[in-house]
């Protein structure tokens, strides 16, 4: 039978671009104006519909290789039906598509599709395929999202996702930070990523006198209020001389004071000071001066004396410390019963608000017994003293 819509005179290629324009409207029986099966019309007219049934693919990264020359793409490991896989997100692709071999490994059996599938490589080689997976469960940070997808040979990848899955959730990739954001359908609270509409002063003008609508001035200012220290609190301000920003000197005479009872029979101890570095003598110097200052030490002729080290902090600067160590060997050590901790639980249960004292100096805060102020000298590169 002759074609009713054709000039006989067409070439295959005019005919098949012709087709592709009038095939949205002409049923595919109609196509040589009978109803007779395919096989009954001519050569060309068979070779236009089997044409039209094959959908054209485009994938230009099968592996690794490939993937890494192309732009837009990004792989990882997504979880698909249970299963961790390697995926491709690639903008160039058109289609989904999976391997064999991770169809085998999810335990998912393909169907036929209803027009097959011509792929174009990158390599410029096409493949055609026409089993698909439908269906298929993907677990996404922590969300579950379906995809269908083309059976596809591949080397490096199990998975594959085109654009047909990249557009349907509204992806925004950025492979320089290698982030994928999706858009679920449905989902609220996603962020208008339109520019504001901006309106004229003389058309706010006019609308605003109409009536049609009301209108808001904000004014933007900086902040240049301090931020707040402790003496901005008013029960910091009441008690001054309880927050003090460094102690006024050493500590006053009190009922209690610390003593340093010694084994019967001991005697003075001295020793010569540690070798120390430039930098080292130089920080023992300034440290020194301001325990001086602030009237913590003074010079002492005590034949005790220690020798002093230092210890770097967290932060990097260093502590100064009094190597007392033969001094304790020669001191009756103290005793004190301890609480039990289940006991000072039970004595917490239902308290929301806990109090905690933190002495500033504390060590500068222990008023020393007058008779035992010469077994705190230490020895130095700058003089003897002592607490």
């Amino acid at each position: 039978s002759s074609p009713r819509y054709y000039p006989r005179n067409l070439d295959i290629s005019t005919l098949y671009r012709l087709q592709v324009i009038l095939a949205v409207h002409v049923p595919a029986w109609m196509e040589c104006g009978t109803r007779n099966p395919l096989s009954h019309c001519s050569g060309v007219l068979q070779l236009v519909l089997w044409q039209r049934g094959r959908q054209q693919a485009r994938v230009y990264a099968v592996d690794q290789a490939e993937a890494a020359q192309q732009p837009g793409t990004m792989s990882g490991m997504i979880v698909l039906n249970d299963v961790p896989v390697f995926a491709l997100f690639d903008t160039g692709a058109t289609h989904t598509f999976i391997s064999r071999r991770c169809l085998d490994a999810i335990g998912v059996h393909a169907v036929t599709a209803v027009d097959p599938l011509e792929v174009s490589l990158a390599s410029g080689r096409k493949m055609v395929t026409s089993a698909k997976a439908t269906d298929l469960s993907l677990s996404i940070g922590g969300r579950v999202l379906t995809a269908d997808a083309f059976v596809l040979e591949m080397k490096d990848f199990d998975f594959i996702l085109g654009m047909d899955w990249l557009s349907f959730y509204h992806a925004d990739i950025r492979c320089h930070d290698r982030e994928i954001t999706l858009y679920l359908p449905g989902d609220f609270g996603s962020k208008n990523r339109s520019l504001p509409q901006v309106v004229s002063m003389a058309k706010a003008t006019k609308l605003l006198r109409r009536g049609n609508c009301q209108g808001y001035l904000v004014s933007l200012v900086e902040d240049s209020q301090r931020a707040q220290t402790p003496h901005d609190v008013p029960i910091v301000r009441e008690f001054v001389d309880v927050f003090p920003d460094e102690l006024p000197g050493g500590p006053p005479n009190r009922q209690v004071e610390f003593s340093i009872d010694l084994i019967p029979g001991a005697g003075p101890v001295s020793k010569a000071p540690y070798r120390m570095a430039p930098k080292e003598l130089q920080e023992l110097k300034t440290q020194i001066q301001e325990l001086f200052r602030l009237g913590f030490i003074r010079p002492s002729v005590s034949p005790w004396g220690a020798p002093v080290l230092f210890v770097k902090k967290k932060d990097g600067s260093m502590r100064m410390c009094i190597d007392y160590r033969d001094l304790n060997r020669l001191t009756i050590k103290n005793k004190y019963p301890l609480s039990r901790i289940d006991d000072l639980f039970d004595q917490l249960r239902g308290a929301c608000v806990f109090s905690k004292i933190d002495l500033q100096s504390g060590y500068h805060q222990l008023k020393i017994k007058e008779s035992d102020i010469a077994k705190t000298a230490f020895r130095t590169r700058y003089g003897h003293y002592e607490f």
